[in-house]
């Protein structure tokens, strides 16, 4: 390691950074978007980041990391930077790292230490001598001199850096699979539940997909609890957004609750009903909760090369059309996003998720679209079994890690 050199402070260039991430996510598979500019923008370069860089004696960047403020200790307004399937806000799954014993009266909030974050690479041709353990070990030696919690995050786990954490007394927090099914050869068919209709974005709907949501996802762990603007708005604010691949699945029951009387609809107490899929108008009569599920999706520009076969994922057949490792914009070939698909709890186990997700894949395969991608909690099975079930492959696991 003496033809290595580090340094703690700025970061790497951005060009330098990407071209990393890109020989990483080749290796170990993971998102693409972690190699976009926005991305690599906020995780690596932005304001009051801490980089580590490790360089060889010709200049070569082959490990780097990044430290920053975790962000609840710094306000921002940007949504978050990965689609996903679990509830938005997946940093709110984090336990808090607190002492197991609770002190009686907090310390004021300007003397507590903010909480950091930490990421690092190690290029994978570099690998196997030690310098992802001295990469960790600066970073949570600089992150205990600014004091506060830490959390490690990886947007390319491997089955070593796992250990190489567990030796550094980190535990998982949170993990989930990055998914992608390519579209060039058609959209997967899944029968329609009998009585489901969908419904696209809009602003009329819009406050509907938001009581879809909350009815699908208020008992998952680490539910952020978002209010009905801020979980509209962290999705019309990105200039990806898709309304027409955004769909809300409503169906009718016993009673028609679209032809209720003003004065019934008025008395129907909608967010405890929604919760369980059932309605009751003041007489008691029961009305099946009109919206039972929904998907959100985007549009991105991604680099469909970082599709690797190792680790025990799935290979990419030699015949794949998109492994080229060109940037395909949409509607020439580019790629979708499934944000998140939702179904209450009353209305799952017919087929409604996959009707969901198909019918968003053939919108988007329409528009031109060339493949579509997703992330699934490890902790929902059932999701994911569906995604796969669906033509999906897995081709990475992004995971964070907090110290016991």
């Amino acid at each position: 390691m003496s033809q290595i050199s580090w340094t703690v402070g700025s970061p790497a260039s951005p060009v330098e950074l990407t071209g990393l991430i890109q020989r990483c996510l080749a290796a170990d598979g993971g998102l693409p978007l972690a190699a976009e500019a926005g991305f690599v923008r906020s995780r690596w370069t932005g304001e009051r980041i801490t980089g580590v860089q490790a360089r060889t004696s010709d200049g070569r960047l082959v490990a780097a990391g990044a430290l920053r403020p975790a962000p609840s200790s710094a306000p921002s307004t940007a949504p978050p930077a990965v689609p996903s399937t679990v509830p938005p806000a997946a940093p709110s799954t984090v336990p808090p790292a607190v002492p197991s014993t609770v002190p009686l009266a907090a310390p004021p909030a300007e003397s507590v230490p903010p909480a950091q974050v930490a990421c690092g690479l190690v290029d994978p041709g570099f690998r196997g001598a030690g310098l992802g353990a001295r990469l960790l070990d600066v970073l949570l030696a600089e992150a205990r001199r600014l004091g506060g919690s830490v959390t490690v995050e990886t947007e390319a786990w491997t089955p070593a850096a796992d250990t190489l954490f567990g030796t550094r007394g980190l535990r998982p927090s949170f993990a989930e699979d990055v998914l992608r099914i390519n579209l060039t050869r058609g959209v997967p068919e899944h029968s329609r539940p009998a009585g489901i209709e969908l419904e696209e974005w809009s602003e009329a709907t819009a406050e509907r997909f938001f009581g879809a949501y909350e009815a699908a996802f208020r008992e998952r762990p680490g539910f952020p609890g978002w209010t009905t603007d801020e979980w509209i708005n962290d999705l019309v604010e990105d200039d990806e957004f898709r309304p027409g691949w955004s769909l809300l699945a409503t169906r009718v029951g016993a009673r028609d609750a679209a032809r209720l009387g003003a004065s019934d609809a008025a008395r129907i107490k909608a967010r405890e009903a929604v919760s369980v899929g059932v309605l009751a108008t003041a007489d008691g009569a029961p009305v099946a909760a009109r919206d039972v599920g929904f998907v959100t999706s985007a549009a991105a520009t991604v680099t469909t090369s970082y599709l690797p076969g190792a680790l025990g994922y799935d290979p990419v057949p030699a015949d794949d059309a998109l492994v080229s490792g060109a940037t395909h914009p949409v509607g020439g070939g580019g790629a979708g996003w499934i944000v998140q698909v939702g179904v209450v709890p009353s209305a799952r186990g017919n087929g409604l998720g996959g009707t969901l997700v198909s019918e968003t894949l053939r919108r988007m395969r329409a528009d031109g679209v060339a493949e579509a991608w997703l992330t699934v909690n490890v902790d929902n099975p059932g999701a994911a079994g569906l995604y796969r079930r669906l033509g999906f492959r897995t081709t990475g696991r992004r995971a964070r890690y907090v110290a016991h």
